[in-house]
């Protein structure tokens, strides 16, 4: 620790942001285990309360919708209730034979409102807000990935007159963080696909 200040004090910032760099991709995978081992650890809790002679049948009823929903949070990455997770089978029921199952899964990650959804009349309405940064994702992810080559493609071409390690750095940190925004706005394009096919099925009927 006393390195890296002496290194910021003296004015090398970019070696600390290398350091710093690194240290987070060397321990990225130690984040995610320990947050899957929470989130499985939690599941086996619930199974074991399941499994409780003196659990009463109702807890137990909601104690296995809790497992369901963990388990999809865990295939899916996406964060749903019990009632959610009902809706989008019922969308997949209807829709499911010309729509891939990923899109009702991007759809929801809005957590939109499902009041109606048995009605043939029912699509996914966004808010505003919603809207407006799924856009803004997109639009900024999209240019951080296209910087980031630019950044990129600097550092090789002058790397052997000018080492400039600050802009390979910030080559890959744009990379991280624009894909990692264009996947947030990704599910945008997800919802007009369901309601795309949700007006064609209404159309045909």
């Amino acid at each position: 620790m006393e390195f890296i200040v002496n290194l910021f004090k003296e004015g090398y910032y970019e070696g600390v942001l290398i350091i710093i760099f690194f240290s987070i991709v060397a321990n990225f995978a130690k984040f995610i285990d320990f947050y899957d081992f929470n989130r499985k650890r939690r599941i086996k809790d619930l199974y074991e309360a399941v499994n409780s002679p003196k659990v009463g049948q109702q807890l137990k009823s909601q104690l296995e919708h809790e497992i369901e929903v963990e388990h999809f949070k865990i295939i899916y990455k996406v964060r749903v209730n019990k009632e959610l997770l009902d809706a989008i089978f019922v969308l997949h029921n209807r829709i499911g034979k010309s729509l891939s199952f990923r899109h009702l899964v991007r759809a929801a990650s809005f957590n939109p409102c499902i009041l109606g959804i048995e009605e043939p009349s029912y699509r996914i309405k966004l808010s505003f807000f919603d809207k407006v940064v799924a856009k803004y994702n997109l639009v900024v992810g999209l240019f951080l990935l296209l910087f980031s080559f630019l950044l990129i493609g600097y550092f090789w071409v002058n790397y052997t007159t000018e080492l400039n390690w600050g802009n390979l750095i910030n080559g890959i940190a744009c990379i991280v963080i624009g894909c990692f925004m264009v996947r947030e706005g990704l599910p945008l394009k997800s919802v007009s696909f369901v309601n795309e096919a949700l007006d064609e099925l209404d159309h045909n009927s």
